[in-house]
């Protein structure tokens, strides 16, 4: 089954008829799968509950409405299935912090949100359940040269500072043959600074006789979780860190004791089409 697909035909769906009553068992009988299995995939997928992603929708288009309409406040909680306008105020305050008669005063500025991306990646059916799918690997001992940044995935930012890093560093070893690229995250030992993850980024071209004046870091022999994504954890990471608590708790496998959160490895088939695979450390592969 093409979860994707079938969560994209949803949303899809539910964007045109937010005015109409959205209910788990009235989509899961479009799409002919039992309501409980439905509601597996889509969280699975979008990382939230159907009524939460619906709700979230309709407050959006309520938004839209409150700025670019006449329309009473009542007669919007009502178009979009609230059952008074007292329970669609507070939904609407918990959601933006502000009650819609002050963003209809202009004393507020908020801006409508799109229909959410999402990110085609592939998922599994796992003893009833829907996770991000995966492998499990072996990976041998390997030496990077590179250097450390502490990233903060909330910087909008952070790409072009990573990127301005890495293009210097590139220049300064004026590597020539191919070689692969790694982001080594580590995990955090000051939860102060818990927004930033300390990383390496390095590639594993040999320079045993070249002088550098860069940081290497060794990656040890390990066994490791692997799964695949399309795009960098840089943009997606949120996605990937929801994905692999998800997997962590349904697959119930121990990890690896090592200050190493999970690995990132941009091979040539992330320079073709973007496809990338993340590793995460485990400690033994289950029997």
């Amino acid at each position: 089954m093409d979860y994707i697909r079938l969560i994209k035909n949803t949303i899809e769906y539910i964007e045109k008829n937010l005015e109409e009553e959205l209910t788990l068992n009235s989509l899961s009988e479009k799409v002919f799968i039992s309501k409980y299995y439905f509601h597996r995939i889509f969280s699975a997928v979008m990382g939230c509950s159907l009524k939460r992603y619906i709700n979230q929708r309709r407050l959006n288009r309520a938004l839209i409405y409150v700025i670019e309409t006449s329309d009473t406040i009542a007669d919007i909680a009502y178009r979009l299935q609230f059952t008074s306008q007292t329970s669609f105020t507070r939904a609407f305050k918990a959601r933006y912090g502000i009650p819609p008669v002050k963003v209809r005063k202009k004393s507020f500025q908020l801006t409508p949100q799109p229909v959410p991306n999402v990110l085609n990646r592939s998922m599994k059916n796992f003893n009833s359940d829907v996770i991000v799918d995966f492998t499990f690997v072996e990976e041998e001992e390997l030496t990077l040269v590179g250097f450390y940044m502490d990233v903060n995935l909330n910087d909008p930012n952070i790409q072009y500072k990573v990127n301005s890093r890495a293009k210097t560093f590139l220049q300064s070893i004026k590597a020539k043959d191919e070689y692969n690229a790694f982001a080594v995250y580590f995990k955090s030992s000051d939860e102060k600074k818990s927004e930033c993850i300390r990383t390496f980024f390095g590639i594993d071209l040999k320079l045993d006789n070249q002088r550098i004046d860069w940081p290497r870091y060794t990656i040890p022999n390990m066994l490791y979780a692997k799964f695949r994504y399309t795009g960098d954890l840089l943009h997606i990471g949120d996605l990937v860190v929801r994905d692999l608590a998800r997997w962590m708790t349904i697959v119930k496998i121990e990890m690896h004791r090592t200050s190493i959160s999970f690995i990132q490895a941009y091979d040539k088939e992330y320079k073709d089409n973007g496809l990338s695979s993340l590793f995460l450390p485990i400690r033994a592969v289950p029997q």
